[in-house]
């Protein structure tokens, strides 16, 4: 399960950061716009009532996979994160009050009729800022030389590309995003800003908070060594209360192969369980 997550959101990741920087729109004939589609905070400005039902009724079923598996930002953080050992997880459990106020500023604003607030926080909205302002001008010089390259051998298969700046203002709140990011992410460890600030976080939280399909662990195979709560990002396992907080776990599966009593499984199953 660990495997196929790092897989699959890598390949997401990858392809969207091409759509999103203008490099590709296609894939084997394939309108890439679906990759925006199932982000939850545009399909919902939107009106994508279809897609936000369906994302919603599979996190009430199976847990918050759209956090590790589709979420541009999550998967973003997941990478970052490998580059930072040592950080306690146990700091990236959810801080309550804060996220609920994030969450009914959001709201409100909205009600209000008023976007802005919620896209400084939206998880697919900062990544765009990101992307185009730190990960496009990159590709549009490696594109350019890829162009000139092929141009040079009589080759036409890659176009040119054009940067335009998307503005001051695209800038700042871009770079005030990756630095609360990485403060959250380099010091606080984990999933901090999904349980304490992403609103999305918040909801999926609140959907998800007893999937059926959910992280288990086995009472009777437990020998409560603490590996597993060492290595859940989302701190959401706790080895001293006998609690799995299961509307906080982000799907990422890495609870799973560093048990080696077999007492943590992932499904339906009718085992006594720590609660």
């Amino acid at each position: 399960m660990q495997n196929f997550r790092r897989v699959f959101a890598g390949c997401f990741f990858l392809l969207l950061v091409l759509y999103t920087c203008g490099m590709t729109s296609t894939l084997f004939g394939y309108d890439l716009s679906i990759l925006t589609k199932v982000q939850l905070v545009p399909a919902l400005l939107a009106g994508s009532f279809i897609v936000v039902c369906s994302v919603f009724v599979f996190t009430f079923l199976f847990g918050r996979w759209y956090c590790s598996f589709l979420c541009p930002l999550g998967i973003f953080q997941d990478i970052l994160g490998r580059l930072k050992k040592g950080t306690s997880l146990k700091d990236s459990r959810s801080r309550t009050i804060t996220r609920y106020c994030v969450l009914l500023l959001c709201v409100t604003s909205l009600f209000f009729g008023a976007t802005f607030i919620l896209l400084l926080v939206d998880p697919w909205s900062i990544f765009s800022r990101v992307a185009t302002t730190f990960m496009l001008p990159p590709l549009t010089f490696f594109n350019n030389l890829i162009f000139e390259l092929l141009h040079h051998f009589g080759l036409y298969g890659v176009a040119a590309k054009e940067y335009n700046f998307a503005g001051i203002s695209v800038l700042f709140t871009a770079i005030l995003s990756l630095l609360l990011l990485f403060y959250l992410l380099f010091f606080k460890g984990g999933r901090s800003w999904c349980n304490t600030i992403c609103p999305v976080g918040t909801i999926f939280s609140l959907v998800g908070i007893k999937p059926v399909v959910r992280i288990r662990i086995s009472r009777a195979r437990c020998v409560h060594c603490g590996r597993c709560e060492t290595e859940c990002k989302a701190g959401v396992i706790d080895m001293k209360s006998g609690l799995i907080h299961s509307g906080d776990c982000v799907a990422c599966f890495n609870c799973l192969p560093v048990c080696k009593d077999n007492a943590i499984s992932y499904g339906f199953s009718k085992e006594e369980m720590l609660r």
